[in-house]
C-alpha cells in the first residue's frame, strides 16, 4: 500500500503544481502544506470556488458598468441631439431676426432714396413751372372777379327806383344787361386764352425738362427703387 500512497501524493502534488503557477504559486502551496491529499484537494476546491465567485461578481459588476455606460451614453447622445436641435432653432430665429432687420433697413434706405429722388424731381419741376404759374396767377384772379360780376348780371335787371317800368325801358335795360354779360364773357374768354397760352408754354418747358438725361436718370432710379 505504501507505493500506492506515494503515487497518490505525487498525483496530488502534480495537480497542485499547475494551479500554483496560475494562482500565485507560493500562496496556493502554503494552503496545502501539512495537509493530507484529500484535505489539500478540498482546500484547493474551496479556494477555486471562492475565486470563481469573485470572478462571477466582477463579471456581473462589469456587465452592470457597461450597461450604465451604455445608458449614460444614450442619454448623453439624446442630450447632444437636443442641444443641436435647440442651437439650430436659435440659429434659425437669429437668421430670421437678422433678415427682418436687414429688410427693415433696406426698406428705410429705399424710402429715403425715394424721398430724395422725388424731392429732386419736384425741385426741378418747380423751378421750371414757377415763372409760368406766377404769370397765370393774376389772370386767374381777374377771371374770378369777372365770373362774380357775370353771376350778378345774370340774376336779372333791377326795377327802376322811380317806379317806371314800361316796356321800352325794360327792354332797354335788358339789352344793356345782355351786352354787359357778353362783354364780361368776352373778357373771361380772353383771360382764359391767355392762361391757356401760358399753360401750353409751361408744358413745353416741362417736356424739355423731362427729356434731359439728368431728369431721366432720376426717373429711372425711382422706377428701379419701386417708389410709389
Amino acid at each position: 500500500m505504501f507505493p500506492y500512497k506515494k503515487l497518490a501524493v505525487l498525483a496530488v502534488a502534480l495537480s497542485l503544481g499547475v494551479p500554483s503557477v496560475s494562482m500565485a504559486g507560493s500562496f496556493a502551496v502554503s494552503l496545502v502544506q501539512g495537509k493530507t491529499p484529500s484535505e489539500a484537494v478540498q482546500i484547493i476546491s474551496e479556494h477555486i470556488d471562492l475565486l470563481s465567485g469573485r470572478v462571477a461578481s466582477l463579471e456581473y459588476k462589469q456587465v452592470q458598468l457597461q450597461s450604465d455606460v451604455s445608458k449614460n451614453k444614450g442619454n448623453t447622445e439624446r442630450e447632444i441631439e437636443g442641444l443641436k436641435l435647440e442651437n439650430e432653432n436659435l440659429r434659425l430665429k437669429t437668421d430670421e431676426a437678422l433678415t427682418g432687420t436687414a429688410r427693415t433697413r433696406a426698406n428705410e434706405a429705399r424710402s429715403t432714396q425715394c424721398a430724395e429722388g422725388a424731392l429732386q424731381i419736384g425741385t426741378k419741376v418747380e423751378a421750371v413751372s414757377s415763372p409760368f404759374r406766377a404769370q397765370m396767377k393774376p389772370l386767374h384772379e381777374e377771371i374770378s372777379v369777372l365770373q362774380h360780376q357775370l353771376l350778378e348780371k345774370k340774376r336779372g335787371p333791377v326795377s327802376d327806383a322811380s317806379g317806371s317800368n314800361d316796356a321800352e325801358t325794360h327792354k332797354a335795360r335788358l339789352n344793356a344787361l345782355q351786352e354787359a354779360i357778353r362783354a364780361i364773357e368776352a373778357q373771361i374768354k380772353v383771360k382764359r386764352d391767355e392762361v391757356n397760352v401760358i399753360s401750353v408754354e409751361m408744358n413745353k418747358s416741362l417736356e424739355t425738362l423731362r427729356s434731359t438725361a439728368e431728369f431721366k436718370t432720376l426717373q429711372d432710379r425711382l422706377v428701379a427703387l419701386l417708389c410709389a
